[in-house]
């Protein structure tokens, strides 16, 4: 923080009460969190403006000069309030760098396009909401109105909330993927001469972009009990990238594969004559693995996605199966939709799932090999299952999202 004043760096006058250095901070951070502020020095300032916080809220203890020890305590103080402002700086800069792996993801993209989604259709929403008991109210009769107006209470608040924050609306961020990563995508990839051989196609130069495979082992678990029903779980992980050799002929067919996975899982959302959505999804997916693996024999070509297939993935993929079965109803041909408590089945099996496979499965002595992919995998991916690596964190929903999206990317 330099020579300036806590109350300085926060704006305020010397002995401002404990409120207003509340309310002084909240508006600072508000303008120099790493989160809204990508300008150079706003990490720096916002870390200046959290020390001056934490110092305020956290005043010094009086040390009386007749002590002995005074010098002393107070040097232990200095030392203490320098490991507080490390420990904040190591703290930032590790959310500054979880930020930007995030930001490097493939999730980025997909995340802010479901946002700018999002907040096309809210103002439609929003509009919806509030004539639609207007016009209920007329068409059918005036009590319809009376027992749907909170529909344009909701609205008018939301059509409220919308017009306040016009400006940044739709200013979300950009996209890290551009319009010629797009066309690149389509195109045949350039060949890079190099010594090393491609992994997915025998007797090939790996003259193309490398594949990434990010692996994460959990190092330790910290569970802190803060009374009868207040519990709270912290976990360290370590991560490992895999870099594997691939020609650019393996890179161009395994671009091909994804596009025809997405084609044809949307061909059938749309075209499927099936009732219940889920299934359309379901047979969907089944039919684009079975043309991927058609187009990968015919071109002689390795699947990229193997490392995936482990038997805690098919025992769980076996389990949705069974239950989506169980809880739909077959019509007439072969017509199958989803019964009347089916989404309350599916959201067990998002947040459930996970936790129950584990409670059962982590007695047996055998719960880490059921992470290791069934299809062997390199000499480097192999050591790393051995020492506990897996595909990715087993928790509930994301253990859905994330393979699925490996396996369609």
């Amino acid at each position: 923080m330099g020579t300036a004043s806590p109350y300085t760096i926060l704006g305020l006058k010397p002995g401002a009460s404990r409120r207003d250095v509340r309310n002084a901070y909240r508006k600072l951070v508000k303008k120099y969190h790493p989160d809204v502020n990508q300008s150079p020095g706003a990490a720096e300032k916002f870390i200046e403006i959290t020390q001056a916080y934490n110092t305020l809220l956290e005043p010094e203890p009086k040390v009386y000069k007749r002590d002995s020890d005074y010098e002393r305590a107070k040097d232990i103080l200095r030392k203490d309030r320098e490991k507080v402002k490390s420990r904040e700086r190591a703290r930032i800069r590790k959310e500054q760098e979880a930020r930007e792996r995030y930001r490097k993801s493939g999730w980025y993209d997909l995340v802010l396009l479901g946002r700018y989604l999002l907040h096309a259709i809210l103002p439609l929403l929003a509009i919806v909401a509030t004539i639609l008991p207007v016009i209920l109210g007329i068409l059918v009769e005036p009590v319809v109105f009376l027992a749907t107006i909170f529909l344009s209470i909701m609205g008018i608040f939301g059509a409220w909330h919308i017009y306040k924050g016009r400006k940044t609306w739709f200013a979300l961020g950009s996209f890290n993927t551009t319009r010629s990563d797009l066309l690149n995508f389509i195109r045949k990839p350039p060949v890079h001469p190099t010594k090393d051989y491609c992994c997915y196609v025998k007797g090939r130069k790996a003259d193309g972009k490398s594949f990434r495979i990010r692996m994460v082992r959990v190092m330790n678990i910290k569970t802190i009990s803060y009374g009868a029903m207040n519990h709270s779980a912290r976990y360290t992980n370590k991560t490992s990238e895999v870099v594997i050799p691939r020609s650019a002929r393996a890179e161009f067919v395994h671009r091909i594969c994804s596009m025809v996975k997405v084609a044809v899982i949307l061909s059938f959302l749309v075209f499927f004559p099936l009732t219940g959505w889920l299934w359309r999804l379901v047979f969907g997916i089944a039919a684009a693995s079975i043309a991927s693996f058609f187009i990968l024999k015919i071109t002689r070509v390795h699947s990229k996605t193997s490392y995936l297939v482990t038997p805690a993935l098919i025992i769980k993929l076996t389990v949705w199966i069974a239950v989506l079965f169980s809880i739909s109803q077959r019509g007439p041909g072969f017509d199958i939709s989803l019964g009347e408590y089916s989404y309350i089945a599916i959201a067990g099996l998002l947040f459930l799932l996970d936790m129950v496979f584990d409670l059962v499965f982590g007695l047996f002595p055998f719960y880490r090999r059921l992470f290791v992919p069934v299809i062997p995998q390199g000499k480097t991916m192999n050591s790393l299952y051995s020492e506990g690596y897996q595909n990715y964190i087993e928790f509930p929903f994301y253990s859905v999202l994330q393979p699925f999206y490996a396996w369609i990317s």
